[in-house]
């Protein structure tokens, strides 16, 4: 009878053990996505933004600007040069709305 009742509770002991393992393994796994979602965010507002807006800036304003000087000083098809900052970046999504208020 003392051999059963040791017997048990070393199968609670265990199971108690692998209840907890568990548990911790559960836990570092939640810290996995914990840790890459806030990467994720960290980068998709933080340095992701710093790269693409000064990107879009360039291609879309300073680019065509400077297309349209050249062809200015060619006197190579000025008058549709001249809006080509305006169009080409609303046309084609390389500037958000709200950077041209910056």
């Amino acid at each position: 009878m003392a051999q059963e009742r040791e017997r048990y509770h070393r199968f609670l002991e265990e199971e108690i053990q692998d209840e907890y393992a568990w548990e911790r393994h559960m836990a570092k796994e939640r810290q996995f996505w914990d840790n890459l979602l806030t990467w994720i965010s960290f980068f998709s507002f933080s340095a992701l933004w710093q790269i693409i807006v000064p990107v879009s800036f360039i291609l879309g304003i300073v680019v065509p600007m400077v297309i349209s000087w050249l062809w200015w000083d060619n006197g190579f098809l000025s008058p549709v040069a001249i809006p080509l900052y305006l169009v080409i970046p609303f046309k084609y999504g390389l500037i958000s709305k709200w950077v041209w208020l910056i």
